[in-house]
Parts: structure tokens; sequence; C-alpha cells
């Protein structure tokens, strides 16, 4: 009798297990990630005024080399650029290189007046961080960003979920997406470079010669990943 009933105890264990796989697969489709960006369409929330919004307080508008746009749930919407002078278009003529990153202090998504609970339109005040880079790292993370955008292509399954964050890349030649990675794979380790690089912009001068050693770090990893995992 003991012994039936501990078949019976792990049996159910085992049917709640697959259960519960099943079900987190369907609730939290984000599980499945693909090792690649997928293709940047908009999604519902980002209607006109979203749009507009995120264009003003984060300067989309200006002229990058680069780009990474992290749009999280609940915290503040943030931009980083890689860029020349003012109306540098063309990386290999320009001499002078910047990170810019820019970061809102509150989600301007949930400032609006027609999705805050209050029904008022909230200010955003956006924190601005810059620091200048090598030519030949500039050339280095262009061409990173190159092979990643060149990988994008539509996911097998759904990726995405209702919380979480997505991250936007683009250069002049394309963009791609990827949402809130977990796996140690391509989007993941590239997220990672864009994060060290945020960590470069806010770093005192005195002490990014130390935070760019990470940020080498980060750009490498995925480099080997690259030329590890060709695109099939």
């Amino acid at each position: 009798m003991k012994s039936l009933l501990i078949d019976c105890c792990v049996s159910v264990i085992a049917i709640l297990t697959i259960s519960t796989a099943i079900a987190e697969e369907q609730i939290f489709p984000g599980l499945y990630e693909p090792d690649h960006l997928v293709p940047l369409v908009p999604d519902a929330p980002r209607h006109d005024r979203y749009n507009d919004a995120l264009q003003t307080q984060l300067k989309l508008n200006a002229t990058f080399f680069t780009r990474m746009i992290l749009l999280p749930s609940f915290e503040g919407e943030s931009c980083l650029r890689l860029h020349g002078n003012d109306g540098d278009t063309d990386i290999s003529k320009s001499s002078k290189f910047f990170l810019t990153y820019y970061l809102a202090d509150k989600n301007i998504w949930q400032s609006m007046s027609e999705n805050s609970d209050e029904k008022k339109q909230s200010e955003v005040t956006v924190e601005v961080s810059s620091a200048p880079i090598s030519k030949g790292f500039a050339l280095r993370l262009h061409a990173i960003w190159d092979q990643m955008l060149a990988r994008t292509k539509p996911p097998e399954k759904v990726n995405t979920g209702l919380d979480g964050e997505t991250i936007e890349f683009a250069t002049s030649k394309g963009s791609g997406k990827t949402w809130s990675p977990m796996e140690r794979r391509s989007p993941r380790l590239f997220v990672e470079l864009g994060q060290s690089l945020i960590e470069y912009c806010k770093a005192k001068p005195e002490n990014r010669g130390r935070v760019m050693q990470s940020v080498e770090e980060h750009a490498t990893s995925l480099e080997n990943y690259l030329k590890a995992h060709p695109v099939k």
C-alpha cells in the first residue's frame, strides 16, 4: 500500500511538472529564445503619440551610426547611440566619435494621460551622458551591429510577453529587436555589450579606461560567439 501511494505521488508530481511547463510556455511565450534578432515591427502600444514622445524625449531623430533603444514595461525608456559630430552620416568619413545615452526618469508610456491612473500627463526628465571613443573601436562596434542585424529573421514561435523589456537595435542598413533575453546566446550577449557601453557613458572620465576593459571583453565574447555560431 505504501509503495502504491509513493508511485501515485510520483505520477502526480510528474503530471504537475509537465502541466506547469506547458502552462509556462503558453503564459510566458518569451521562454522561447531565438539565437538571432527578430524584425522590428510596430507593437500595438506604439501608437503615434507614444512614438512622438519617444522621438522627442530620447532624441531619436538625431543621426547615428549604431543605436540601441531599451523599452522596459515599467521603468524609464532609454537610448544609446554611437555617432560622430552633428550631421555626420558616413562613419568612414567621421573624425570624432561619441557614445551618448539618454535615460528617462520615468516610463514615458505610463506618463501619458491616457495611460496613467490619475489620467494626467506627467513631466518626464531625461538624463544625458556622453563619452568619446576611438575611431578604431567605433568601427568595431559598427561591424558587430552589422553582423547581428544581418542575422535578423522572423522567430519560429512567438517570443515576447506582457512584461519584460524590448530592446531595439539599428544602423543605417536595418533594424532588429529582442525581448528580455535570458539564455547566453547572441541576443543576450548583444544586450550585455550595450549595457557595458551604457556604463562607459555614465562613468567618470578617470574611470573610463577601467570600464572600457569590460566593454572590450563583452565585444570579444559576442564576436567569438558569432564566429562559432554562423547563421544557418
